[in-house]
């Protein structure tokens, strides 16, 4: 006889969201501001979400009413945003030996869900060392979207061996088919050296 959609939020009544009459073929949607002109509900009682937000992750129901029977199916849907490429920014302009220095911030936005930001050194992983490799990470919301800005910022004590020695970060985030990486461009740093103390002693 007819179909609807509704979504469900925790400890709330149900919201209807659209109609559609198998006899009449008509079709309505309720009047909700959040998706007002971003609903098509199809003749086979498909419903599309257009321009999708982070508010529409929510528990959707499909109800079908027969003569007889009232058939009801529900559907997760998950939102995902596929972040920016990571970018190493507010870098140093030299390194020096011996001495722990912020070395850059690795900032990746415009994420959904949250991702994790990984440091490398010559495409090896680099890990904490006390005194010597210090990775601090921090985890924004941008207020009008919803959507995660990712920061990690490393302080490194290079070593001679360092020369030439490249840095990169990657993105690690959540999209429909699993686990995705974006890389950055690599960034190179000079390297300078501290010298030993030099003693001079007078000749008895």
């Amino acid at each position: 006889m007819f179909g609807k959609w509704k979504y469900e939020a925790a400890n709330e009544a149900p919201v209807f969201i659209a109609f559609r009459s198998a006899t009449k073929k008509n079709v309505y949607y309720d009047d909700l501001p959040e998706y007002k002109d971003r609903l098509t509900f199809f003749e086979n009682y498909t419903l599309s979400i257009s321009n999708a937000r982070i508010g529409d992750e929510k528990r959707f129901v499909c109800m079908l009413v027969t003569e007889d029977n009232v058939f009801e199916e529900p559907t997760i849907v998950k939102v995902f945003k596929q972040p920016t490429q990571p970018t190493i920014v507010n870098q140093a302009a030299f390194l020096e030996t011996e001495q722990i220095k912020m070395l850059g911030e690795c900032i990746s936005k415009e994420g959904y869900p949250e991702g994790n930001i990984t440091w490398y050194k010559n495409g090896m992983v680099l890990k904490p060392v006390e005194g010597a490799v210090v990775i601090n990470e921090q985890t924004n919301v941008d207020k009008a979207n919803g959507l995660y800005i990712m920061i990690s910022s490393l302080e490194y004590m290079p070593t001679k061996e360092d020369k030439n020695s490249y840095f990169t970060c990657t993105m690690t985030y959540h999209g429909p088919t699993g686990r995705e990486t974006i890389r950055s461009e690599p960034a190179v740093f000079d390297i300078h050296y501290q010298l030993s103390s030099l003693f001079i002693f007078p000749m008895p």
